[in-house]
């Protein structure tokens, strides 16, 4: 018994620990069993706990019957069957309290237990309350039911019930709405329970009537009844529903039919109440009656005889058509219909339309009076224009009724027509000029259909329109000749030609009267006229006509004008006033020729004396003075002074000829000669070009003497730019100094500090540098900077000018070193901690760092400040951290062909003394990876609360088994996890609410797998530029620092920024400048960089330092690859997604583990609540973090689960079946509760 509560116990307090030191991705399962030794088989306790659970289980069923028996007083089952059950029964029971017990016994019982139950039989049986009776078969009666059972059940005095099976109904109705009815209801012999039979009766509803009457049942079985209504005078009988048994049914009803003066209609309602048809049919009544459409009928018809009024055909026949339909209504119409009827003839008389006759007299319809004889006449009376009538003089009458005429139309033919004329205003006083009056009389008739239409009419009609003025000149009648007249002015143009050529005279019709003009005359007076008489007959009144016009034009101010240009124009052709072509001069003589002509002439125009004044004035501005210009179109002013010309050309870009030519408009040319003694200005710009500015004159004469001159300014540049190369092999950018060129270069000095470049080259001719013998040093903690300055100078000839030249020259060599050592810390949130090495000297290459034991899981690598490689220091390949005793970091680095190595050893934890209540029996580790238990942890101390194990690359992974003592807990906490080394703490508590946190810390080498931040090493920083000039001799400033990245320089502002991926540390820096970098590794993916700066003048000197962090795709990455829940992946996972829901058997004992790639250098920690797990990922260069949470919830059914955090990573390719990390099955939670349920069922056992 005492090895079986040791094995019970080590199975209750198991801890499963899985560690990120894992290379594998694999989850180690629990095991089946939590046997210790080896040797045991598992499958023989699981045989044994299989039959004993059976029985417990039977035990616990059949203790269930022995309480129905108990609560029913002993009536539940009978006494005999009963006494054996629970005999056997309690053999059970002992069998079970002996835990000794074979399978064979367990079995035994079970077995006997079983047919037991089996045998029972219950005591008596019952139906709705009625006892069943009988041995073979139990039987029974059930009457008085007011329904048809739908399901009837057999109730067992211990509570059984079963369900009847109910057969065919037997129904019948003795009324309507009455029913009747019995069922047989069964079910078959059940072990030792017979077979059942009850019989159930019943009787429901109640008689149904309809209008206090009771249905009788036809042939058919329907139930049926007759009954009357009466009919209203529209045939709508008083109902059309009836209600029966509370439903409202329609009743169909029939067409109307008459006979005998009475109406009457048939109809029909049925339907179905409880599956029992039913119909009543219905009959409907009453008399009829008509009288009053009878007398409106006879009415309408004595209209349609009366002769004494003519109505149209159509009228005539809507009225007919309604006295038709009236009298087709027969007697059986309903009375609406009758009313109708009379209000349509009462309509259609009211609608009757009177005949009417109408013509159109000149536009305007006039209506035709009718007489008693049937004749129809109009008098127009005297109209003011003439009877408009048709061709042959007709004139149609139009009628409202088509069917009179020929479609309601007649054409009258004139009986009589007489017509007057006179166009004299003597005898008529109306009458004007284009006007005459016609008077007239008419008669026009027709017959038609017996019937006379007549039309008489009479008129005076005044023609044509008055002329009252022609052209706005009034017209007046001269009786002495019988002559209308009129006299107009018109306007001659510019030309002399009359405004009018012609006049309309428009009565209504239109005379056109042509003018004819005389010769012009009166220019020299200033008024030009010309004078047209036209007479003759207009057209329509037939009168005669005299119109004068009389047409003038003002010349006077064209005269005036003339004039006075001609006098001006005299005035200005002087002799002496100017130089003028010849050709110019001709023009003027001619135009002023022809001016003095026209100012002679009495007929001349206006556009004469107009077009007079405009070619002497085109001629006088014509007049073209003699001018000189250069053959660059320069323009030589002319001085009325002293009769000379001059001109001052545009500034030339060019060098100055000594000739310039000139030429004339007149066909002139002459030559030019310049000036000597003219100032000259030579400005040096770089090497080998010149800028050459200053005036030049040049002056000359005319063949007549007259004097010519020019002066201009000039700027141009002379000479070709000399390349020469400096030191780096860049090309020199000289400037202006104090009158001379100069450039600055650099170059190298060797160990015994004499230059590379010695000579100068400028244009083929090579010139010694002449060397200080000073030698200038600047020193920082990574390297001194030795510096010597030197001179060439000499001249070049450009253009006849001397520039003189001077190159400066700076050599440097640079001393590089190793400055300091540091150990960077990293911990599992990502922070960093830099502890630098005391003490540090360039010779001594081993260290020693200790550190608080707190520390030993977190990840270390070695930093470094130094030069640059270019500047002296060489870097080796990166060197993965080992492990030494005690967990120890071994780290190393390789700089100038040395090896540093400092070794980061950790303090021991001293025991604590408090809460003992808390302690632990011990932890034990399994170092074969197998889940058994394995030697107590090295260095136990049940006060001791840390401890750490140490994992060799290939060594296989371990099992962790914590052990607590009866009475205390252990439940998992937190964890803390890098790519090589996991921290697992567990809480225990004591029954007194004491306390402890223990801690197993897990670092497993990994010399030949280092991370990727491990691995990675920056290339050597680079100088982009060196070329462009300095601003000053003591510059310090560089240009700008950034990153060089598939060729192109890439800027960044500030002293801190990340250089993307194939990126590399890059500046700018002036020409001349000496810049010095030194590299310090401040964290996984970060590094300072301090340029060193020697301006210029070999002694301004600066330092500027810039931190970037590299961006590596790996280094970069902060994603998991998937999540254990209960050592199962969470289905769905994706890395993008960072909430996810689980379910778990037992909220206080459940397990989480991150799967994630650990050659990234990634870090995790996973903090655990009850029902949460908040699992934070942060990248190897620390940029990126990443919180993943999952919310769990517990199964319906709880069960015992697993304690702790499985953090096992995954890494991608390098994924092997094989166990390579740390283990272990956080289940310390159910070590009390485990020992507690174990003694809780063996005092169970012994009672």
């Amino acid at each position: 018994m005492k090895k079986r509560h040791t094995e019970t116990a080590a199975r209750a307090t198991a801890v499963l620990l899985t560690a990120a030191t894992l290379a594998s991705g694999t989850v180690m399962e629990a095991p089946t069993t939590w046997a210790v030794e080896q040797n045991q088989n598992p499958n023989a306790s699981e045989t044994q706990n299989t039959i004993r659970e059976r029985l417990e289980q039977a035990v616990k069923d059949a203790s269930a019957r022995k309480d129905i028996q108990s609560s029913t007083s002993g009536a539940a089952y009978t006494a005999d069957t009963y006494g054996t059950f629970e005999a056997r029964l309690t053999e059970a029971q002992n069998i079970l309290a002996d835990q000794d017990a074979s399978d064979s016994q367990l079995q035994k019982a079970l077995d006997a237990l079983d047919t037991a139950d089996k045998a029972l039989r219950v005591s008596s049986w019952t139906v709705d309350g009625v006892a069943l009776s009988g041995e073979q078969s139990l039987t029974a009666e059930i009457e008085g039911r007011s329904s048809k059972p739908e399901s009837l059940t057999a109730v067992g005095s211990d509570g059984t019930k079963v369900d009847l099976s109910i057969g065919g109904a037997d129904v019948r109705h003795p009324a309507f709405g009455l029913t009747e009815g019995m069922v047989t209801a069964t079910a078959p012999r059940d072990g030792t329970r017979p077979a059942i039979s009850v019989r159930a009766s019943w009787s429901c509803g109640q008689e149904i009537t309809a209008y206090g009457q009771s249905f009788r049942q036809d042939t058919d079985g329907t139930w049926i009844m007759s009954h009357d209504l009466p009919l209203d005078a529209d045939n709508n009988p008083s109902e059309t529903t009836v209600t029966v048994a509370g439903q409202s049914t329609p009743i169909t009803w029939d067409v109307p039919t008459a006979d005998n003066g009475v109406v009457s209609m048939s109809g029909k309602a049925e339907g179905s109440v409880d599956g029992q048809n039913w119909r009543i049919d219905f009959n409907a009544t009453r008399a009829v009656d008509h009288a009053g459409l009878d007398q409106a009928v006879a009415a309408a018809k004595a209209t349609l005889s009366d002769t004494m009024h003519e109505y149209t055909a159509a009228s005539r026949r809507t009225l007919d058509d309604a006295i038709g339909e009236a009298e087709a209504l027969g007697d059986a119409a309903p009375a609406s219909q009758y009313t109708q009827a009379a209000a349509a003839i009462t309509k259609a008389e009211q609608s009757l339309v009177p005949v009417v006759w109408t013509v159109d007299i000149n536009g305007a319809a006039k209506g035709m009076t009718r007489h008693d004889d049937g004749s129809w006449t109009l008098d127009t009376g005297t109209l003011d224009q003439a009877l408009s009538v048709e061709g042959g003089h007709k004139l149609t009458i139009t009628s409202n009724d088509p069917t009179l005429g020929s479609n309601g139309r007649i054409i009258l033919d004139t009986d009589t027509w007489k017509t007057a004329k006179t166009n004299d205003p003597t005898k008529d006083p109306r009458i004007g000029f284009g006007q005459w009056i016609e008077n007239g009389s008419a008669v026009l008739s027709a017959t038609s259909k017996g019937r006379t239409y007549t039309v008489t009419s009479n008129w005076t009609q005044m023609n044509g329109a008055a002329i009252t003025n022609v052209n706005g000149s009034p017209v007046a009648y001269d009786e002495s000749s019988q002559e209308w007249t009129a006299a107009l002015s018109a306007a001659l143009d510019r030309d002399g030609q009359p405004a009018i050529t012609s006049i309309n005279l428009d009565n209504g019709e239109q005379t056109t009267v042509k003018l004819s003009y005389g010769k012009a005359t009166g220019s020299k007076k200033g008024i030009l006229t010309r004078t047209a008489v036209a007479t003759g007959e207009l057209e329509g009144s037939g009168q005669k006509y005299r119109i004068t016009v009389t047409a003038s034009s003002d010349t006077a101010t064209a005269r005036a004008s003339l004039s006075a240009l001609v006098e001006s124009a005299k005035t200005r052709f002087q002799p002496g006033a100017h130089h003028w072509t010849g050709k110019s001069v001709d023009a003027y003589k001619n135009a002023l020729s022809i001016a003095s002509n026209i100012l002679d002439a009495d007929d001349a125009t206006v556009n004469d004396l107009a077009e007079a004044s405009t070619g002497l004035s085109k001629a006088l501005d014509g007049l073209e003075p003699v001018e000189w210009s250069t053959t660059d179109g320069v323009k030589l002013e002319w001085s009325q002074a002293d009769d000379s010309y001059h001109a001052d050309v545009p500034a030339l870009s060019s060098k100055p000829d000594d000739t310039l030519k000139v030429v004339s408009n007149d066909g002139g040319k002459a030559t030019l000669t310049r000036a000597a003694g003219d100032a000259v200005t030579y400005t040096d710009s770089t090497l080998g070009v010149t800028e050459v500015s200053g005036a030049a004159h040049w002056t000359g004469s005319t063949k007549a003497g007259r004097p010519l001159s020019v002066a201009g300014s000039y700027d141009y540049r002379a000479g070709k730019k000399i390349d020469v190369t400096g030191g780096s092999g860049e090309t020199l950018e000289f400037t202006l100094r104090n009158g001379y060129l100069a450039a600055n270069t650099t170059s190298r000095l060797d160990a015994k500090d004499k230059a590379e470049l010695q000579r100068i080259d400028v244009d083929g001719v090579k010139t010694d540098i002449v060397w200080s013998n000073t030698l200038n040093r600047a020193s920082t903690d990574t390297t001194t900077t030795i510096t010597r300055k030197g001179k060439a100078e000499g001249d070049v000839t450009v253009d006849g000018h001397t520039q003189h030249w001077v190159v400066y020259v700076t050599a440097s060599r640079v001393e590089g070193r190793v400055a300091s050592l540091s150990v960077i810390e990293s911990a599992a949130d990502g922070s960093t901690t830099e502890h630098t090495i005391d003490g540090f000297d360039e010779n001594r290459t081993d260290y020693t760092l200790t550190l608080d034991y707190s520390r030993v899981s977190d990840r270390f690598t070695l930093g470094y400040k130094s030069a640059s490689s270019d500047d002296g220091v060489t870097q080796g390949d990166a060197i993965a951290p080992t492990l030494g005793a005690d967990a120890a970091r071994i780290l190393k680095v390789r700089l100038n062909g040395r090896t540093y190595t400092v070794t980061v050893r950790f303090t021991q934890p001293k025991p604590v003394v408090t809460n003992t209540a808390a302690r632990l029996s011990g932890i034990y580790v399994n170092r074969t990876g197998k889940a058994v238990k394995g030697d107590l942890i090295e260095g136990w101390n049940p006060d001791v609360l840390t401890y750490t194990l140490t994992l060799g690359a290939n060594d296989p992974g371990v099992y962790v088994l914590p052990e607590a003592p009866s009475g205390v807990t252990v439940k998992a906490s937190d964890v803390k996890q890098t790519a090589y080394s996991t921290e697992q703490a567990w809480t225990s508590t004591a029954a007194n609410g004491e306390t402890r946190t223990y801690t197993v810390r897990v670092v497993r080498d990994h010399a030949d797998k280092p991370t990727a931040d491990e691995r990675f090493s920056p290339a050597a920083p680079k100088d982009m530029d060196g070329t462009t000039p300095s601003p000053s001799q003591s510059t310090t400033d560089i240009q700008a620092a950034g990153y060089l990245l598939d060729g192109r320089f890439v800027k960044q502002d500030g002293g801190r920024f990340n250089i993307p991926e194939g990126g590399v540390f890059a500046y700018k820096s002036y020409a001349g400048q000496t810049v010095q970098v030194s590299t310090r590794k401040t964290g996984g993916m970060t590094y300072e960089y301090t340029l060193n700066v020697l301006a210029l003048d070999g002694v301004t000197f600066a330092s500027h330092t810039v931190t970037a962090t590299y961006v590596q795709a790996p280094t970069h990455k902060a994603l998991l690859d998937g999540i254990l829940i209960d050592n199962t992946r969470l289905g769905g996972f994706d890395p993008s997604r960072t909430e996810y829901s689980a379910r778990v058997s037992n909220l206080d004992h459940w397990t989480v583990a991150a799967v994630f790639d650990k050659d990234s250098g990634m870090s995790v920690t996973i903090h655990k609540e009850r029902a949460k797990a908040t699992l934070t990922v942060t990248s190897a260069d620390g940029l990126v973090s990443r919180v993943y949470v999952v919310n769990l919830t517990q199964d319906a059914v709880a069960g015992k689960g697993t304690d702790g955090v499985g953090v096992l990573s995954e890494t991608g390719s390098n994924v092997t079946p094989a166990l390579l990390a740390t283990a272990g099955a956080l289940l310390a939670g159910l070590a009390g509760l485990g020992l507690h349920g174990l003694v809780r069922r063996r005092h169970r056992g012994n009672d």
